[in-house]
């Protein structure tokens, strides 16, 4: 729902509303009603008018109805037609209420002092003098107004103002505003009928899409219109709806943060375990170097051996052809030679050295190709070189520094095999040489080389098995070690990952879907604005009070018509002939407010209130003016207790009085009615002295101060009746025993008796041992006083 929406709307059933109320200086609530001096409505409290006081018929603004108060055109009287007795001084006038003026119907309630209640039927009666329409007014009541007559009233046999009423109460009726308003009340009802309509589209414009829909705004009655305003929430339930859903977005935020902080931690440490997983097994050592290196020496140990074997083979045919020198003995060796040099093979073919054996040969010890090399093939003997000479460049040695001493003598002792093999070969192809000779030479040469050879060849084999091999061996087993705890290392990261996974890894999965339903939820939470009834309430308002204001006003001419109607009969409605009479009956209640109080406090001169004491109670009654308290009573209430009137009056009769006290300072004490009490004894009346300061002190001596009563109009010395004393509060008082509150007299000094004897015109007839409760006036007429009110107390 817009909000601008609904504001828009408010603005315009407030601009509606603005030319359609008429403001109105006079109150209308007193129209038609009887208000006291003040214009507050009388019977509001206790619906009873107080004895004792005037009152008002309010019958409409002067503005409207002084033609009432003119006498050229109307007379007016008040019939009382019951209790008339209790009404008095009524009479036509006009009297301002709040600042404005009002034709009112004034009477006075006269005084009666009991509980009873009595109902005023009253006939206000208005003659005409010339003859008058009864017209309508703005604030008008149950009265009519009156204007002359004109010739076009009496033309149609009636009020023309009775048919421009039923004219505009028909178009209120049926909603059709007049096309050209003429009149004021004919704009009044295009208005009135044009502020239903604004009311009722802004009304529609603020609910257009709400759900469900209100449809037709125009075809909802009133309590429709209640019933789905009522379905509307509250501002307050939806303020709460709101506090919820932050509240539920600030769950799902703290929410969603903790399970990203989760994935995320969960995440990182996954790849963590990962990468550390993939860094053990990079880390894993290759040992196919190190274990092919191992292979690599024992291979060469191998082939040192097999020399080893072949040299061995050479030492036994050497020893063989030692001890039975021959031709097979001889071959024996040189198939031994053969076998340790392949290479020499077709220099001993057949079974007698041959000159072929004389050919260039090259040899390649079997020695590990990697460190011994063939050198240039042996120059012979006799070819310009030393048969041994040349045999230190015979074979070349590598240069590598694993080789040991024993290994590079292979070499750098001249070969002792190539030795052999040159030397035989030097001998064998020296043609001139004897047979025999050149054997032993060569024999010779085969036997230093096997000699120099075999030590070589065994140091060889010893550093290999010793040395090398177990070395390398150790290497690779130092490698295993690394590579198994590389291994283990794999495993514990393989398991740590797993167990990870199995862990908080394991919650991952649910952590994400959370996650994505709750981006979802938090997506769809889309915050509008919510139709409340808040929002709403003042457009219906205005709605039904459009309504209303029409109905009010289809009321209202219907009133008029009727009041106007009522003028003039059935002939010729509306119309006062003159001579003729316009009646209004009224009907009220008067009657004293009753109050049940053993201990009620009242103000001097109150009136309209009787008292019924508490029975079987000890009852105190106090009175008051602006000074303080004046006077009071006690006494134990019987059994059977009535109502009496508790009205002290402190204000003096002109006429009668006041020249017994003209030299004098005296103060009246005048209980109205003189009430007799519902006492078992004599109650205890105490009227405080009036001749003491601020301070306390007295400022009349007590054989100065004179107590006088009225009684049957006479004035009675009772000075010596009363006992001055002070009560519980340390007052200074003059007190009485008395079953009957009379009127009393405190004065300085004597009064002058003497002189003049009070009249009996507003003589009560009571004495002070023969009252009782009833309808008749005070002793003093306490209306007509202009001697200044005492101060009667402290």
């Amino acid at each position: 729902m817009n909000m601008k929406r609904i504001v828009a709307a408010l603005l315009a059933c407030a601009c509606a509303f603005s030319i359609s109320v008429t403001s109105f200086a006079y109150d209308r609530s007193i129209i038609d009603q009887v208000v006291d001096s003040d214009g507050e409505i009388a019977d509001t409290e206790y619906d009873a008018y107080a004895p004792g006081s005037y009152y008002y018929y309010v019958i409409g603004p002067s503005s409207d109805y002084d033609i009432l108060t003119n006498s050229d055109y109307l007379r007016f009287s008040m019939k009382k037609k019951t209790n008339g007795k209790y009404i008095d001084d009524a009479e036509l006038i006009e009297k301002k209420f709040g600042g404005n003026r009002y034709v009112c119907i004034q009477f006075r309630v006269k005084d009666n002092f009991t509980e009873d209640e009595y109902k005023i039927e009253m006939e206000a009666q208005f003659r005409a003098k010339k003859d008058l329409v009864a017209i309508t007014s703005g604030l008008s009541g149950s009265f009519p107004s009156f204007r002359p007559a004109t010739s076009s009233d009496t033309s149609t046999g009636g009020s023309a103002v009775l048919t421009q009423l039923q004219r505009e109460k028909d178009a209120l009726n049926n909603k059709t505003p007049f096309s050209s308003p003429a009149t004021s009340s004919e704009r009044r009802v295009n208005e009135l009928l044009q502020a239903i309509i604004d009311a009722e589209n802004a009304l529609a414009n603020a609910v257009s899409g709400a759900t469900p829909s209100w449809g037709s705004i125009t075809s909802l009655t009133d309590a429709q219109l209640d019933s789905l305003l009522a379905g509307l929430p509250s501002q307050a339930s939806v303020n709460q709806a709101n506090q919820q859903a932050s509240q539920q977005a600030a769950k799902r935020k703290e929410r969603m943060d903790y399970l990203n902080q989760e994935i995320s931690r969960i995440e990182t440490e996954i790849r963590r375990l990962e990468t550390d997983l993939s860094n053990k097994r990079a880390s894993i050592p290759d040992s196919a170097a190190a274990q092919q290196k191992v292979n690599d020496l024992r291979t060469e140990l191998a082939n040192f051996k097999e020399r080893q074997s072949l040299l061995a083979g050479i030492s036994t045919a050497l020893a063989n052809y030692d001890a039975a020198p021959s031709e097979a003995t001889f071959n024996a060796l040189k198939a031994a030679v053969q076998k340790y040099h392949p290479a020499q093979t077709s220099m001993y073919d057949g079974s007698a050295i041959t000159p072929n054996m004389l050919d260039a040969i090259v040899y390649s010890a079997p020695l590990p190709p990697s460190n011994l090399t063939p050198a240039t093939p042996v120059t012979p003997p006799g070819t310009g070189s030393d048969a041994f000479g040349d045999l230190d460049g015979s074979f070349s040695v590598d240069s590598d520094d694993s080789l040991d001493d024993g290994m590079e003598s292979v070499g750098d002792d001249g070969e002792a095999d190539v030795m052999m093999m040159s030397a035989t070969t030097a001998v064998l192809a020296n043609a001139n040489a004897g047979t025999d000779a050149a054997r032993d030479t060569a024999i010779a040469t085969i036997r230093s080389a096997v000699q120099s050879e075999t030590p070589a060849l065994t140091a060889m084999v010893n550093d290999y098995e010793t040395n090398r091999i177990p070395t390398a061996q150790q290497e690779i087993n130092s490698l295993q070690n690394t590579i198994a705890a590389a291994q283990q290392a794999v495993r514990d990261a393989e398991n740590a990952l797993a167990a990870y996974k199995a862990g908080d890894g394991a919650k991952l999965e649910g952590y994400r879907a959370e996650l994505a339903q709750l981006q979802q939820q938090d997506s769809t939470v889309i915050p509008g604005t919510t139709l409340t009834q808040e929002q709403v309430r003042p457009l219906v308002s205005s709605v039904k009070s459009a309504r209303k204001a029409r109905l009010d006003a289809i009321n209202d001419k219907q009133a008029e018509i009727d009041r106007l109607s009522s003028v003039g009969g059935s002939t010729t409605p509306g119309y006062l002939k003159s001579g003729d009479t316009y009646y209004k009956n009224f009907k009220f209640y008067i009657g004293n407010q009753q109050i049940t109080d053993d201990d009620a406090t009242f103000y001097a001169g109150e009136k309209g209130v009787v008292i019924k004491p508490v029975k079987n109670e000890i009852n105190t009654v106090t009175w008051e003016n602006s000074n303080g308290y004046i006077a009071s009573v006690r006494f134990r209430a019987d059994s059977e207790v009535n109502y009496y009137c508790p009205r002290l009056s402190t204000a003096w009769n002109n006429e009668d009085y006041t020249e017994y006290f003209n030299n004098r300072d005296a103060y009246l004490y005048d209980f109205v009615g003189n009430p007799k009490l519902p006492c078992t004894s004599r109650a205890t009346l105490s009227l405080y002295n009036p001749y003491v300061d601020d301070n306390g002190r007295m400022t009349v001596s007590k054989n100065k101060i004179y107590v006088y009563e009225v009684v049957d109009g006479e004035l009675i010395d009772r000075s010596n009746s009363f006992s001055f004393g002070e009560n519980d509060d340390g007052d200074s008082v003059l007190t009485l025993q008395t079953r009957t509150l009379g009127t009393y007299i405190i004065s300085d000094g004597k009064a002058n008796v003497d002189k003049k004897k009070p009249s009996n015109n507003n003589n009560n007839n009571n004495s002070s041992n023969n009252q009782n409760n009833s309808n008749k006036g005070p002793t003093i007429n306490i209306n007509q006083n202009t001697k200044p009110i005492p101060n009667t107390g402290r």
